[in-house]
């Protein structure tokens, strides 16, 4: 490879480099040698394979590290919100190898996005900057879920977390207006998401008239008191 990278075969003996060092748990080192192989415009056959396993050796070294620092993982299955920081409206700096696994993951997502599981790595790479307190492009991350892939298990984790974040900030307009296109999504059918976001709604409703009485502005704060009564009753 150092000195043929060219020839024929380069691309071949470089994907298999790549495959020995992921069984010796060499995780970064082979997902550098898949992307390469990836990159490669003698990739042929194996492009996608390579992309797909670059993503994987990253997904497994990513995972490694965030374990010995003790954070939580990053996975298609996690939808945890994360513990409230002081600190939490600045964004924490990503190690490296994250910074990689959402380099690839982008490539992926851009070139491969009717892929099987493009919406899981998008869902992986908008968890993990929300795990970094990075709340505007996880928030957008997880609109694009729900924008391109809703239905799919991960369109609901996203939801969930689409309204955590808005809710740190305080953004209860917004919060009342994603409840409400998630409730009028076709393709959001799960009855006990929808029993969830409904009271969600509800709660937030509230929660922005309150702000609106903060500010002073009790006139509209009244009227919007009596449309919140019509709407949901006098329970609250």
């Amino acid at each position: 490879l150092e000195h043929f990278s060219n020839s024929a075969h380069a691309q071949t003996i470089r994907f298999y480099l790549a495959e020995i060092q992921y069984k010796q748990e060499m995780f970064t080192a082979a997902a550098d040698n898949y992307y390469s192989v990836y990159k490669s415009p003698l990739a042929g056959n194996l492009r996608v394979d390579s992309i797909h396993n670059a993503l994987n050796a990253l997904d497994k070294a990513m995972n490694i590290e965030r374990k010995k620092a003790g954070l939580t993982e990053i996975s298609k299955s996690n939808t945890s919100k994360i513990k409230e920081s002081a600190n939490d409206s600045e964004a924490t700096p990503l190690a490296p190898v994250e910074a990689k696994f959402i380099t690839v993951g982008e490539d992926y997502i851009a070139h491969f996005p009717k892929a099987q599981d493009t919406a899981e790595v998008l869902y992986q790479i908008a968890y993990l900057r929300y795990s970094h307190f990075d709340y505007p492009e996880s928030y957008k991350g997880f609109w694009a879920v729900i924008q391109n892939y809703a239905g799919q298990n991960v369109s609901y984790a996203s939801s969930y977390l689409i309204l955590d974040i808005l809710n740190r900030r305080k953004e209860f307009p917004k919060l009342v207006a994603a409840c409400q296109k998630f409730l009028g999504n076709s393709l959001l059918t799960k009855s006990d998401f929808k029993s969830e976001v409904a009271n969600i709604l509800r709660h937030s409703d509230l929660k922005r008239i309150q702000q609106i009485e903060e500010k002073g502005d009790f006139k509209e704060a009244a009227q919007a008191y009596v449309e919140y009564t019509k709407a949901y009753g006098i329970q609250d």
